[in-house]
């Protein structure tokens, strides 16, 4: 064993003859500063032994400590997938209830275990079954189709409605042992006024005031509502036409008072202009005032001055 860990040694390249551990770095030369391990044959026994002690000490360190990530790793991956479980999949599990802590060391996801369960096994389950609280009731069907309505009465075009003809080419126009049926007359109020707001037409026809049309069947049905939703498009888009005028009447008035306020505010300023300019004016001429009554009499003087000499 000493041989063995006597070829771990290498021999030193600087020729050391002596290995003396630094007393700040043991595991240093104080001689040539290299490693202990690079001081074959000049180094004592007992430095080799105690380096190698520790250098199988923290060798079996961290082998330990590697030991213990990988089981605290896979504890963990155990308690996840034994979270994730619910309680009804815990009978379906392998292996008894006292076994759920064991870890086991295993990289793959299949350590949920398998097993082949017979029909009775199954049975006996505790599976939850669905506990039926009342007893069985047939099928109750409820057509809600009623097909009297979908008999469609073959009459005219909407253009010949009013004059109760029947097209040439129909072979029935009602149905046998039934009326034709009458079409609205709202030809009468329309004259008087479509786009009206008060739609003074409308009121002629039962159907104009609620809006809807009377149960009939038919094209003059369709016709007469068709109108009455055109009827009603058109007052909606007077209406807002008769808004957005409005709007823009109301802008058009805020600009005219902005406007109008400017004004008013460049007339007042004019005015203190004007009223400004007077009082300069007052005081430019107050100032001038003396001065030109002095050359008066300055003038005078030299005039009488002068009428003296000639005298």
């Amino acid at each position: 064993a000493t041989g063995r860990k006597m070829d771990e040694l290498e021999p030193n390249a600087d020729g050391c003859t002596q290995f003396d551990p630094n007393p700040f770095k043991k595991e240093k030369c104080k001689h040539c500063g290299r490693l202990w391990n690079e001081h074959k044959g000049v180094i004592s026994e007992a430095l080799l032994q105690g380096y190698l002690k520790a250098k199988e000490k923290a060798v079996e360190d961290k082998e330990k400590k590697e030991a213990e990530a990988k089981q605290q790793a896979a504890a963990k991956k155990a308690a996840s997938k034994r979270a994730s479980q619910t309680p009804e999949d815990d009978w379906f599990c392998d292996g008894p209830k006292d076994e759920a802590n064991k870890v086991i060391d295993d990289e793959s996801d299949d350590d949920m275990g398998f097993r082949m369960f017979s029909a009775e096994e199954l049975r006996a389950a505790p599976m939850d079954k669905p506990a039926s609280s009342e007893p069985f009731k047939p099928l109750k069907v409820v057509n809600l189709i009623d097909f009297g309505e979908c008999d469609v009465y073959e009459e005219a075009p909407p253009d010949n409605f009013g004059s109760g003809s029947t097209a040439p080419g129909s072979s029935s126009s009602t149905a046998p042992g039934r009326p034709p049926p009458e079409a609205p007359s709202f030809s009468r109020g329309l004259s008087r006024g479509v786009l009206g707001d008060d739609m003074p037409g409308l009121p002629d026809t039962p159907l104009a005031a609620s809006g809807t049309s009377a149960p009939s069947s038919g094209p003059t049905a369709q016709a007469h509502q068709d109108l009455l939703e055109e009827i009603q498009h058109l007052r909606q888009m007077l209406a807002d036409a008769n808004e957005e005028k409005s709007i823009q009447v109301a802008i058009i008035r805020d600009e005219v008072s902005e406007k109008q306020a400017f004004i008013e505010e460049l007339t007042r300023h004019r005015a203190d202009a004007e009223a400004a300019l007077r009082d300069a004016r007052c005081q430019v001429e107050a100032l001038t005032a003396p001065s030109a009554a002095a050359r008066e009499e300055e003038q005078q003087a030299d005039a009488r001055g002068l009428g003296g000499e000639a005298c």
